[in-house]
């Protein structure tokens, strides 16, 4: 994050000229202008600090570095340029020379926000998650309208053990506070049609491409687009960042606006001018999200779904999407918002578009048990680690394959072999791979028969996608919707014999299950069979009863106004 430029410490009128260039987003002319300004003025720490954005912002790290080193040596207690070069050095791959300067920063000002964000989001790359939590609670106290911490903060809290759904419930009711009620005389009066016969929706995400909201989306939304639905995207993706699955979607909405140059107040009277009925955050706190505008009801009726498993803490927002194994009755009241139970699932996946075949058990060839986890690395908490690593111990010649983007880099190769080491197992016991292209993926869970599901986080694509691939998931009994997708996954399969009930009960399970090669082999064969003539994929069933749900929201809304 390159932030603004501050301008309060020089009187040198030109920097009103930087600030507009800036503010445009034009950065070339923003470093043709700063260097002429730097030739008259050579000792000015801030012009530095601004080359280093201009050149920071076309992605010219190393460049950047050089000019925020120069402002701190003109002025060592510059922080927007500590911050900066903090930010530069991450995104070069120098983690600890980034952490550093952010240190440094913090003791020139224990309460610099940005340096506590920053550092912060290092913590999570490090997979300290208490720590990262730490920095972000310092940022929101020291800036209360930092409402993009406050998210981050918020969404990081979800992979820890340490805090229970009323520990979360208490902190996400601070969220509304950080951000600005808009002036309600600069916001266009509502033109939904009440009496319509064709709802008009609203999609509000980041994540409209090969991503998880997009194959969450694509069938459902090629089933909805011909019900008696007009269906409008607003998608915060950048032109550069849509790929092919993002052109297919488009084809399916009325209307797709690009909207992330847009301010929150054109937003939100963009969606009011187009006569929107209900709107559907598919975000909520992660991450580039516009949860900020729900605030200011851009849409008389507005629903959280899909992209955020926990109440977004805006009492503006009417529904969450939720099912019957997610949500219990007497956790109803951790929710800001009026849990909506669909029928089966609270949500149906889209069939991969390869033909890739399910393979026979690796285990009847391999004579061992080879676990796995294609999970986020941060859903590898310390209790995870301790229960995984139990299990290891307990089934003779076990392994276990994890595979994600960040095992590419050793450094987080190295902490997580450690992690493991510290729990008694020794490396030759784990397979550690990267990132690979989506068929590739789904083609390495051939090598894996049986996927264990982390917690309190659960696994939400890659749980779909290991039953597409014949590989049953061993869950973990949640406490709340973001820890019990796995649970009704299972037992939505009719395979609730998968779902343990304590860390012992897991144990016994897995002992169990690994006991009897030749059923979880015939389990593996039938098992897409059985999950594409299941709710899991049945994106057609899904469609309708979301479809049933949208229509019966809105007569409730009709009813009370």
């Amino acid at each position: 994050m390159i932030k603004n430029i501050h301008s309060s410490s020089s009187n040198i009128i030109e920097l009103e000229d930087l600030k507009i260039l800036f503010n445009k987003e034009n950065y070339d002319s923003l470093e043709i202008k700063t260097k002429s300004l730097i030739q008259k003025y050579p000792n000015v720490p801030i012009l530095y600090n601004i080359l280093g954005v201009s050149q920071s912002s076309r992605k010219m790290f190393k460049e950047a570095i050089v000019n925020f080193k120069k402002a701190i040596k003109l002025n060592p207690k510059l922080l927007d340029a500590y911050n900066n070069l903090g930010i530069a050095l991450k995104n070069c791959g120098e983690l600890l020379k980034s952490f550093n300067v952010f240190q440094d920063a913090l003791k020139i000002n224990p309460k610099h926000h940005l340096s506590n964000f920053n550092l912060g989001d290092l913590y999570t790359k490090f997979n300290e998650i208490e720590k990262a939590t730490n920095c972000f609670k310092k940022t929101i106290n020291s800036k209360p309208d930092f409402s993009l911490a406050y998210s981050t903060y918020l969404f990081f809290i979800n992979y820890s053990d340490r805090y229970d759904s009323n520990f979360y419930y208490n902190e996400a009711l601070g969220y509304s506070k950080s951000i600005k009620r808009l002036d309600r005389n600069s916001l266009i009066p509502f033109k939904y049609n009440k009496s319509t016969t064709k709802l008009k929706v609203g999609f509000v995400s980041s994540d409209l491409r090969n991503h998880p909201i997009g194959y969450f989306l694509f069938e459902t939304i090629k089933y909805l687009k011909d019900m008696n639905l007009e269906l409008v995207a607003y998608s915060n993706l950048i032109k550069e960042d849509e790929d092919s699955l993002t052109y297919e979607l488009k084809d399916f909405f009325s209307q797709w606006h690009q909207v992330k140059s847009m301010s929150d107040l054109e937003l939100i009277n963009l969606i009011r001018q187009d006569k929107i009925n209900l709107l559907i955050d598919l975000s909520g706190h992660s991450a580039k999200s516009r949860l900020p505008i729900f605030i200011n009801k851009p849409a008389p009726l507005q629903i959280t779904w899909a992209g955020y498993l926990d109440t977004t803490g805006l009492k503006e927002i009417d529904y969450i999407i939720a099912d019957p194994f997610v949500v219990d009755k007497n956790q109803e009241s951790l929710f800001v918002e009026k849990v909506w139970r669909l029928p089966d699932i609270w949500n149906s996946f889209s069939q991969p578009n390869y033909n890739i075949k399910v393979g026979t058990l690796p285990a009847i060839k391999n004579k061992f048990i080879t676990f796995g986890s294609f999970n986020h690395l941060n859903k590898m908490n310390n209790s995870v680690i301790k229960l995984w690593s139990t299990l290891l111990k307990k089934i003779p010649k076990s392994k276990l394959f994890l595979k994600y983007r960040s095992l590419n880099i050793d450094f987080y190769k190295n902490s997580i072999i450690n992690k493991f080491y510290d729990c008694g197992i020794h490396q030759e016991q784990l397979i550690l791979e990267g990132s690979s292209p989506r068929e590739d993926l789904l083609k390495t869970y051939n090598r894996i028969d049986i996927s264990l599901d982390p917690f309190p986080y659960s696994g939400g694509t890659t749980n779909f996608e290991s039953i597409w691939m014949g590989v049953p998931i061993l869950v973990l009994k949640g406490k709340k919707f973001i820890s019990k997708c796995g649970e009704s996954i299972n037992h939505n399969l009719g395979m609730s014999d998968w779902i343990a009930k304590n860390d012992e009960d897991f144990i016994s399970k897995a002992v169990s299950i690994c006991s009897d090669y030749k059923k979880l082999s015939d389990l593996r064969a039938n098992l897409r069979h059985k999950a594409l003539n299941s709710p899991l994929f049945d994106t057609k069933k899904f469609a309708k009863n979301f479809h049933e749900a949208l229509w019966k929201m809105w007569k409730i809304f009709l009813n009370k106004n």
